[in-house]
């Protein structure tokens, strides 16, 4: 009998009541590697820890899109590689996800070594944008990820961070709002000059690439990037990059061109791209079952008090047959490829004919052609001005909104 794959998930976590809910579900089948936020308490998180729930000793403070998550995520990679040399397959997840799919399929489905489950998109390399806003990326590009690789930013404090404004009034306590405003600009400023004066940085990838953040890579892939990726020049090209967890890991994979070749879509669905200018922060079960539909292994963010019925199913130990019911609850059926869309004015799905380049809006039918390259989709429709939709985790977000996803700093 074929010894099962040993996959072992490498999880970032921050809020222990989901963790608790994923735990029940994985926990006790697969390795679980966890970092916790050093920026919360430890303890909620291990009263809720699985049989195989291992917490690695350092903890680093997270910041939003800062370098810490990206030290975070090496120390789970190494803790994992000790822990576990005969390891098959690390996967790196999120404590507030859910399996969009049942744990055999998960394991099977990672379980075959010649399949990355990693993202690489190639970015633009235009040492022009240096030292301008990200916008003009946008304007050029239709995303904000080339002038990530040309610019500097120090995000891992509260002072710094643009999504911080109320952990800095916690730890500030003696200083209003106004007062705290005040030292953000002075600081964010000094820090800005300093910044500006860094030499560009080296040459150090011929192709630059973008991926989620979430990744599952193989053992004979991870082994043949390890030591590249620890490097301190990787570690020092990183440090100031604007969201590094979306390139560092990426960049080295990508760079090998035999690993490329054998790189397909993520295996994590992220529900706040179906959103639109009004995001919907949580997972919701049209979205589970939209993860499922298209054949990923996991959707993020779930919150519990969000979705109740779902958190009870779990703590019934009956999640993964309500699972399955929702999935064979009938759904429309339309000829060519659907994918989801996100526009300023409207979220909705997009019908891509596999026999020409007709493109439907769904629910509404208005009709154009599109051009897909490179996970940049562009409508030319009969009756509206032209769109651009940048692909993020297998949705499509026109580049008006690419500032605003939440991974797109």
């Amino acid at each position: 009998m074929e010894k099962p794959a040993k996959i072992v998930f490498l999880v970032l976590a921050h809020r222990p009541e989901p963790f608790d809910l994923l735990m029940r579900l994985i926990g006790d089948r697969f390795d679980c590697f966890v970092h916790v936020d050093a920026r919360v308490p430890l303890e909620p998180f291990v009263a809720v820890a699985a049989s195989k729930t291992r917490f690695i000793e350092k903890r680093t403070p997270i910041f939003w899109c800062g370098s810490n998550m990206m030290l975070a995520t090496l120390d789970l990679i190494r803790a994992a590689m000790d822990a576990v040399p005969d390891f098959d397959r690390l996967a790196l997840i999120s404590g507030d996800c859910l399996p969009a799919a049942d744990l055999d399929t998960i394991a099977e489905t990672l379980g075959n070594p010649d399949v990355e489950f990693i993202q690489t998109a190639e970015v633009q390399n235009d040492p022009t944008l240096r030292g301008l806003d990200p916008s003009v990326a946008v304007e050029r590009y239709g995303w904000r990820q080339p002038a990530r690789f040309q610019n500097f930013v120090y995000w891992d404090h509260e002072l710094l961070n643009p999504r911080d404004r109320r952990a800095a009034l916690g730890r500030y306590a003696g200083e209003s709002e106004a007062g705290i405003g005040r030292l953000r600009g002075e600081i964010e400023a000094i820090a800005a000059t300093i910044l500006a004066d860094l030499a560009p940085r080296p040459a150090l990838f011929e192709t630059f690439y973008y991926g989620s953040q979430w990744w599952a890579v193989s053992r004979g892939a991870m082994l043949a990037i390890a030591d590249r990726l620890f490097s301190d020049e990787i570690r020092s090209y990183f440090k100031y990059f604007r969201v590094p967890d979306e390139h560092f890991i990426h960049c080295v994979f990508g760079n090998d061109p035999a690993l490329k070749a054998r790189a397909r879509r993520p295996f994590m669905f992220s529900s706040h791209l179906l959103g639109g200018v009004k995001q919907r922060p949580y997972l919701e079960p049209v979205t589970l079952k939209a993860a499922r539909a298209k054949g990923h292994l996991f959707a993020r963010k779930f919150e519990p008090e969000a979705m109740p019925d779902i958190a009870v199913a779990i703590l019934q130990d009956r999640y993964f047959a309500e699972l399955e019911k929702s999935s064979q609850e009938p759904t429309e059926t339309v000829a060519g490829k659907i994918v989801d869309a996100v526009h300023p004015h409207w979220t909705g799905r997009l019908i891509l004919s596999e026999t020409d380049n007709s493109v439907v809006h769904q629910g509404h039918g208005t009709r154009g052609t599109y051009r897909l390259v490179d996970g940049v989709l562009t409508v030319r429709w009969d009756k509206f001005e032209p769109d651009r939709f940048i692909e993020r985790d297998g949705a499509y977000v026109h580049q008006r909104l690419a500032s605003r996803t939440p991974n797109s700093a």
